[in-house]
């Protein structure tokens, strides 16, 4: 039996058309069986996960007789993808804390559903208010901008793949200046280049007010 393509990757399709299937009797006379003359295990096959697969090929060449078996190992290739889930990010306003996801990650196998527990690697990338860029890290972002939490299998993982990414923004925090009265005496020339005073309300913890 000859068997052009043995080696797949995650999720394709089993293809048959490349399968020849040839008989040899007792006396070394061969054939080659067309597809309505053997039948193949392949709708049982998993091809959503790496590793290895048989694929057993029955021909029975008389009603009620023992089927002849012959056997090709395929190898499943690849990563199986997973689906991340669990976490969220809210919007939120600037209070001088790092904005962090909530909740706890789960990951599923994409096909299955089943839950796999693999190691997940998290950053933060985007970009400030100002237009300067919030290069991908570890850190969550502390100041105003727009940003997206990136949650994905370790790349170095040899069986999984998968990644979540999820937007948020924060927003400027308000702040209140209310300038302070100038006295000007009614028959006297105003105060020439007065200094200028303000209050600011608003400011958060050591966050100190711009000119």
């Amino acid at each position: 039996m000859y068997y052009g393509t043995t080696e797949y990757s995650c999720g394709e399709t089993l293809n048959l058309d490349d399968l020849t299937v040839t008989y040899y009797n007792a006396h070394g006379e061969q054939s080659t069986l067309t597809d309505q003359q053997y039948t193949t295990n392949a709708t049982e096959l998993d091809l959503n996960h790496t590793g290895k697969q048989t694929l057993i090929v029955r021909y029975e060449q008389t009603a009620g007789e023992t089927p002849l078996e012959a056997c090709v190992e395929l190898d499943i290739t690849g990563k199986a993808a997973v689906v991340i889930s669990g976490i969220t990010m809210e919007n939120t306003v600037y209070d001088a804390e790092r904005v962090s996801y909530q909740g706890t990650a789960v990951v599923t196998d994409k096909v299955t559903g089943e839950p796999i527990d693999i190691p997940l690697v998290y950053s933060y990338k985007g970009e400030l208010v100002d237009g300067t860029p919030y290069t991908e890290t570890e850190k969550p972002p502390i100041d105003a901008g727009e940003y997206t939490l990136v949650v994905a299998v370790a790349q170095d993982n040899a069986l999984y793949t998968g990644i979540c990414e999820l937007n948020f923004a924060i927003s400027k925090a308000p702040i209140t200046i209310t300038a302070d009265d100038i006295i000007v005496i009614k028959g006297y020339e105003p105060p020439q280049n007065p200094e200028y005073t303000y209050k600011v309300e608003g400011l958060i913890k050591e966050d100190q007010r711009c000119h």
